[in-house]
């Protein structure tokens, strides 16, 4: 005597729509989130960033490069390390500074011909404002991800 069973699997079709979809959402929902974490990562760093004549900051932005990839630059502002960083000793001319009031690097502002050569050491302790921007903003995005997770699941059930 033989002993037949047979099996009838449910859903079947809804689990291969979803293994089908998830690919394609979940790249879809990273995109967005990414986007909305490269943007509050800006205005922090846009925040912190010193002010003195307002061109740093304004200058903070971000981009998505063709390969996807999200780029947050500092743009023409061309001594942002510098500020980041901070940097070592170094001479400038004394009237550099009577003509300027402000420290070396500002745009827009040339030196010209020196005639007194007295020089006077400047240097600058890090003033960090990417870095903690960046942090502070990848804890929150550290919170979330679950919920990214779930929401591109759902979607990829319909």
């Amino acid at each position: 005597m033989a002993l037949y069973v047979t099996t009838k699997i449910k859903g079947l079709q809804r689990v291969q729509r979803l293994l089908m979809n998830f690919p394609n959402v979940m790249i879809n929902e990273t995109d967005k989130n990414l986007e909305m974490f490269c943007k509050a990562v800006v205005t922090s760093a846009r925040r912190r960033a010193p002010h003195g004549t307002g061109f740093l900051s304004s200058q903070i932005n971000f981009k998505k490069t063709k390969k996807g990839n999200f780029i947050i630059d500092t743009g023409e502002a061309y001594y942002a390390l510098a500020i980041e960083k901070g940097f070592k000793a170094h001479a400038i001319p004394l009237e550099y500074k009577k003509r300027h009031k402000i420290a070396p690097g500002v745009p827009g502002g040339t030196m010209g011909r020196v005639t007194n050569p007295k020089w006077i050491m400047v240097q600058r302790g890090p003033r960090p404002f990417m870095k903690p921007a960046f942090d502070s903003e990848l804890a929150k995005l550290r919170t979330k991800w679950s919920r990214i997770i779930k929401k591109a699941i759902n979607k990829s059930r319909r």
